[in-house]
């Protein structure tokens, strides 16, 4: 947990393009051109399918059960934002409600982020914005004591520091650096036009087997390709590893 009773007031601010760039690739695109680095947990879901979201990170560390960090961070929030919120132990408290998301609308917020639980999910899908978090739970809060606002937090699992740009879809969450978000988004729309012209390929009938060169990596791997049919001898049956 970071540093407790701690707010600062700002965040790094970069480009308001880049931050809205984000909103046209996607969070599979970022992941990759961070070297599939990034990615949330993909226990952190969207509340409500169809939402894309990009923003710069308002952070928030809370502590289980109490509220009171968040009210305070939305007074560090700038329309656009999207605040990422962690809980100092998860108790089955809802940090996040109805009220809440009421408020974040007001001032403009593009997203939420919670590594934790909110409630009231039907009146919040209902007011048509976007949350993402880990559980859904109808346990209530207090407003007793601080956490931390705009300090380094891990969220998901990932390090999120203030003013990095969240990019959030149905695939889940990715947290792009703020100092590098110009260079990232122009890798991730870059890869996003490949993938235009391989779209295209295959709609003219060739398979991603020939145009992305896997016969290479095959042949590489000394597969053995019977031009027959199998009739019980060897090789042997392959075993099948179960899965959990």
């Amino acid at each position: 947990m970071p540093t407790q009773g701690i707010v600062y007031e700002s965040i790094p601010r970069i480009d308001a393009e880049v931050v809205r760039g984000f909103r046209e690739t996607g969070v599979a695109s970022v992941h990759e051109a961070m070297a599939r680095a990034g990615l949330m947990n993909p226990r952190i879901r969207p509340l409500q399918p169809g939402f894309k979201a990009s923003g710069q990170a308002i952070t928030c560390a809370c502590h289980a059960g109490d509220n009171l960090t968040l009210h305070r961070a939305f007074l560090t929030c700038r329309p656009g934002d999207v605040l990422v919120v962690t809980i100092d132990g998860h108790d089955g408290s809802a940090i996040w409600g109805e009220l809440v998301t009421v408020s974040a609308q007001a001032i403009g917020l593009s997203a939420a982020v919670i590594d934790g639980a909110v409630r009231d999910a039907a009146l919040i899908r209902r007011l048509g914005f976007p949350v993402w978090s880990r559980w859904i739970g109808a346990g209530g809060t207090v407003k007793k004591s601080m956490g931390a606002v705009n300090v380094p937090i891990v969220a998901g699992g990932t390090i999120v520091n203030p003013g990095d740009v969240v990019v959030a879809d149905d695939d889940g969450v990715a947290v792009v650096p703020w100092a590098e978000a110009a260079t990232i988004l122009d890798s991730a729309v870059t890869r996003d036009r490949k993938e235009d012209g391989v779209r295209e390929r295959i709609g003219k009938g060739e398979l991603l087997y020939n145009i992305l060169g896997l016969d290479k990596v095959v042949d590489g791997l000394g597969v053995r390709v019977v031009p027959g049919t199998y009739l019980g001898s060897t090789p042997e049956p392959v075993a099948q590893t179960e899965v959990d």
